[in-house]
């Protein structure tokens, strides 16, 4: 009858929205990792112990960036941003290497740099990917709200049209 029927379809609606939250969940966890991975990194930047820490670094360094590639490459992400922080950063994404310490920068370069290194543009990056993880961290609480509240409507529409279907049953019985 008509009740089986719209319990077969709520069904269907809300499987089809549970698959959906799921995927956008599992990339904003994704997301939310590459983002702090790519802080810590970057928040140790520049501290100046050489030598293996160095080396150690880069490599993190490119798996961050990496990671935050991928972020960028989430949908609407990029729309978070303002264009000059999205340009901050897809410069930070090709030449990583000039965000953290003085590594590979030559004494003229460091000269001409009245820094000495170039912390305040880590800094920068710092900043534009904490807005990032915080925007992801905002969107996924209420993406998970709002799958909380649609499993809760999908509950009780089962137990109202279950009692339906019941009583309907009894009325055919009797």
């Amino acid at each position: 009858g008509k009740a089986e029927e719209a319990v077969k379809e709520a069904t269907a609606v809300r499987e089809k929205e549970e698959k959906v939250f799921q995927a956008e969940k599992d990339e904003s966890e994704q997301c939310i990792a590459a983002l702090e991975a790519a802080i810590k990194v970057l928040s140790g930047a520049g501290t100046g112990k050489k030598g293996f820490l160095e080396t150690f670094q880069e490599a993190q360094l490119l798996s961050v960036v990496a990671g935050v590639r991928n972020v960028l490459a989430v949908s609407k992400v990029s729309s978070r941003l303002s264009e000059q922080d999205l340009a901050s950063l897809q410069q930070f994404l090709e030449k990583p290497e000039t965000f953290v310490g003085r590594g590979h920068m030559s004494a003229l370069q460091i000269g001409n740099n009245p820094f000495g290194d170039y912390a305040p543009q880590s800094t920068q990056i710092q900043g534009i990917l904490k807005g990032l993880y915080d925007s992801f961290s905002a969107n996924l609480e209420k993406a998970i709200e709002e799958n909380k509240e649609k499993q809760q409507a999908y509950d009780e529409l089962m137990k109202t049209k279950k009692d339906a279907i019941k009583t309907f049953a009894k009325t055919l019985d009797g």
